[in-house]
């Protein structure tokens, strides 16, 4: 089995392509799929910031291109805080779409482009449908979001139902209510229909599947052979049967621990905190960490890799 050093750990971690498949994730995928299936204009997904909304759209968009194949194309797009002009934000959509000629022409030639290559690519599909997801949809205007209406009512025309998926903080509630007291009845009908909020780990049971699914073993880029986290840095309790899974009591006591003490409200953990608590608790008391290592990880372990993580200073 291989061994990993601690920039690569940290790196993996974070990386888009260490997915792991949370209960709240499958939650939304299944919503989302409904709201496909249904063929509901478009919705909400919304929730703390660093929850893992941008990994949980990874995931889902995955799985949705595995489960209907070329049958329903699935875009993800990434709002910035730019100048919003057409070009700009015709531009950046076609860049989302993978297509060559992103920058090329005037607003209208990508417009067209655009609302073609989706054309394309759903028109001879048994379902006729195509997905957007869009990321820190907040920051979107009041004309991009009217764009992407007219986005959605041209694909229409061409007998192509769009489902727009907005994910964004809770400041995207407040962007609703504001369409909704200024009448803009056909921003809020065609992107904000359906609303789902997305939570961090908000249960012991919660915890358990994602400590469960770090036992999955796995292949570390760059590696030939598969990594088991429990194995490689607590094996004497590996060898006593203890996975990743067993630990998750004691990391869930330290969290609740560090709440009542450092008086903080919020009853979540969101998926960075987790991740990042996972890691430096490997690195600082697993098998490489000469005299801090343990046999496994106490509730002391967990408050010092939670206090690492910025649980703490990130609530109070």
């Amino acid at each position: 089995m291989p061994n990993i050093d601690e920039r690569e750990l940290c790196r993996m971690f974070s990386s888009k392509e260490f997915l792991i498949p949370t209960r709240q994730i499958c939650d939304l995928h299944a919503k989302v799929d409904e709201w496909i299936q249904t063929n509901s204009c478009g919705g909400i997904v919304w929730g703390p910031s660093r929850a893992g909304k941008s990994s949980a759209i990874a995931y889902i968009a995955g799985a949705l291109k595995q489960a209907y194949g070329s049958e329903l194309p699935v875009y993800v797009y990434t709002a910035t805080n730019h100048v919003a002009t057409q070009k700009a934000f015709y531009e950046r959509l076609l860049m989302a779409l993978g297509h060559p000629d992103a920058s090329k022409g005037t607003a209208n030639q990508m417009r067209q482009r655009l609302v073609n290559r989706i054309t394309m690519s759903a028109l001879n599909t048994k379902y006729k449908l195509a997905c957007l997801f869009v990321d820190e949809a907040y920051l979107l205007t009041v004309n991009e979001f009217q764009w992407l209406c007219d986005l959605y009512n041209e694909l229409n025309i061409n007998d192509i139902q769009l489902t727009v998926i907005l994910v964004s903080t809770r400041e995207i509630l407040d962007v609703k209510k504001g369409f909704i007291q200024a009448g803009k009845q056909q921003i809020v009908q065609r992107l904000m229909l359906k609303e789902a909020e997305f939570h961090g780990i908000e249960s012991l049971s919660d915890l358990y599947v994602c400590m469960n699914a770090l036992d999955n073993n796995f292949v570390p880029q760059g590696y030939d052979e598969p990594i088991c986290l429990s194995a490689t840095y607590f094996p004497d309790a590996h060898r006593d049967g203890k996975t990743m899974a067993a630990f998750a009591p004691a990391f869930w006591a330290a969290m609740q621990n560090l709440r009542k003490t450092k008086h903080i409200h919020a009853n979540y953990m969101t998926m960075k905190c987790f991740m990042d608590s996972v890691s430096y608790c490997l690195r600082k008391f697993g098998t490489d960490s000469g005299d801090n290592k343990v046999y496994e990880p106490s509730i002391v372990e967990w408050e010092a890799s939670l206090i690492a993580s910025g649980y703490v200073s990130s609530q109070v």
